[in-house]
């Protein structure tokens, strides 16, 4: 009875949390979500000035430990100078630390309304910290708490069992990659992001299928898909819009598959270790023959897995580190992204002019000429694309740019930044590669589906 509690209780909790539909301020949602509003109402005005000092103390200590990284003495290094958790969250490379930096200065200037004009803008400084920070604050702090109770009680294990033969026959992956994808459906792209990483680097995922995972099935959550539709004008459309969305997220997702940059992304485990092909198929036998159903199987290996959770102290600790490293490693970077991009999308022409030779295509296809920055600046932040996709007055055109908007997923002031910060082994210009690739995907099938939708 106790090894069956041990996987019920803290299962139904994640399950309850990240995935059962709840009605809150009017809107169907899920308790992950109703959480982080619940928390935005608790916080109030502080909220603001709270996400100011975490930008800014990250931009701190990120200074002081990377400096002291390059100038510590190698003896002192190697009395723990490389590791623990503050160098593992704040020592970066110089990219890093001038992003964090960026976060920093913008948080401090619009906090005490200081400095220059363009930077305190609620256009650059505002939208980067009230529209993006805050959110993305709030939902690190709920989902890092709650994370453990969806990934290491079993839960993955039932779902993995129950999907397997969907996922591995079409996508070749494993069947608990069905479950990331629900999370990011139902809750958020960096709610899902989380845990994939934390599959990766529990030995169930090769770096290879971790990326996959990550940038093809972590589209935006429903609820953010609202925003972006009535955003870029297009809410009249949502049910067929979003349906053309899953269709055409899951015919990219089998394309990309046999494409690179995908397929030069390295198909090894997490510190060498993790089970090996071999092991994953006697392990999938072994389950097989514990119980003639599907049911029966999924609910032995969700059991099974749950004895190796951690008692309650370690599951508190590791809620505060999954806290503090996500919320003090990558706010002030998500921040000081948006910072960037909004002030060249507002103040400088070096999106129209990277997106020149997009004009002549737009008008082929018969598409306003003057989206064509949209289709780039969404490599910086996703929002910015609806932004865009606002000013147009073309619906086709809308219909499109809202469309990316959720389906190029890889987006610098989030997901990318999540993944280059990450264990998984991929590189800038491998993101580059996967933006560039699903764009150019998916921009032929959302004009036909613009087409066949609005007529």
């Amino acid at each position: 009875m106790t090894r069956w509690l041990r996987f019920a209780l803290p299962s139904a909790i994640g399950f309850f949390m990240f995935l059962w539909p709840v009605s809150y301020a009017g809107r169907t949602s899920i308790p992950l979500d109703a959480a982080t509003h619940v928390l935005g109402e608790l916080l109030g005005g502080a909220a603001l000035p709270l996400l100011c000092a975490v930008c800014i103390l990250s931009a701190l200590a990120t200074i002081g430990y990377s400096w002291f990284y390059l100038k510590a003495p190698a003896q002192d290094l190697a009395h723990g100078g490389r590791s623990g958790l503050l160098a593992t969250v704040f020592v970066a490379p110089s990219l890093w630390i001038l992003i964090r930096v960026v976060g920093g200065v913008g948080a401090a200037c619009y906090l005490l309304q200081l400095g220059p004009e363009w930077l305190i803008a609620d256009a650059v400084a505002g939208t980067a910290l009230k529209d993006v920070g805050i959110p993305v604050m709030r939902i690190y702090i709920i989902s890092s708490l709650f994370l453990p109770f969806i990934t290491d009680y079993g839960l993955m294990e039932l779902f993995g069992v129950l999907t397997r033969p969907f996922f591995q026959r079409v996508f070749h992956l494993p069947g608990r990659a069905s479950l990331d994808a629900v999370a990011s459906w139902v809750s958020s792209g960096p709610v899902a992001i989380l845990i994939t990483l934390r599959q990766f680097e529990s030995g169930y995922y090769t770096a290879r299928e971790a990326v996959f995972i990550s940038t093809n099935f972590h589209i935006v959550s429903v609820p953010f898909s609202l925003v972006v539709a009535d955003v870029s004008g297009i809410g009249a459309y949502y049910l067929p819009w979003y349906a053309s969305l899953v269709i055409v997220g899951m015919t990219t997702a089998l394309i990309t598959r046999h494409l690179p940059p995908w397929t030069r992304i390295p198909p090894t485990y997490y510190g060498g270790a993790g089970l090996s092909d071999a092991a994953r198929s006697d392990k999938s036998r072994q389950i097989e023959t514990i119980s003639g159903s599907a049911w029966g199987r999924a609910l032995q290996a969700g059991v099974e897995a749950a004895q190796k959770g951690r008692p309650p102290v370690a599951l508190g600790l590791d809620m505060a580190r999954n806290m503090f490293s996500t919320v003090f490693g990558l706010i002030s970077a998500c921040v000081g992204t948006v910072i960037l991009a909004n002030a060249l999308l507002e103040y400088t022409r070096v999106f129209q002019w990277l997106s020149l030779p997009l004009v002549p295509l737009l008008g082929v296809a018969g598409l306003e000429p003057a989206a064509a920055p949209g289709f780039i600046i969404g490599f910086l932040d996703q929002f910015l694309t609806a932004v865009v996709s606002g000013r147009l007055s073309d619906l086709h055109t809308k219909f499109v740019l809202a469309s990316l908007s959720v389906a190029q997923i890889v987006y610098m002031s989030n997901v990318g930044i999540m993944l280059l910060r990450s264990s998984i082994p991929i590189r800038f210009r491998d993101l580059v590669g996967i933006f560039v690739a699903r764009t150019c995907i998916c921009t032929p099938l959302f004009f036909l589906a613009a087409r066949i939708v609005i007529s």
